[in-house]
């Protein structure tokens, strides 16, 4: 199966939240905290995983029908998610970790 590291981030994301509504249920406030916190920190406006959230959020949402545009918005995803360095996806994974 082929890495494809914006979907990741939507997973991840969705996981996260979904994790934090279960615990929220369950009652189990500070395990929901602390995936609100991981959410908090690595998703904040200006990471690298916010980028690639709003990237995979326009791509995900867009109800578009003519090729032409479609595209142009996967060749600009696709330029913009290069200049996104890798490292971001390292220091959720070592967060989860700790």
């Amino acid at each position: 199966m082929k890495h494809n590291k914006k979907r990741n981030v939507g997973i991840i994301y969705e996981l996260l939240l979904n994790h934090i509504s279960t615990k929220l249920l369950e009652g189990k406030k500070r395990e929901a905290k602390t995936a609100t916190k991981l959410i908090e920190k690595h998703f904040k406006k200006g990471t690298e995983l916010y980028k690639e959230f709003r990237l995979f959020n326009a791509l995900a949402k867009s109800d578009i029908t003519q090729t032409h545009v479609v595209a142009s918005i996967l060749k600009s995803s696709s330029d913009s998610s290069k200049s996104l360095a890798e490292g971001a996806f390292g220091a959720l994974i070592d967060a989860f970790r700790s």
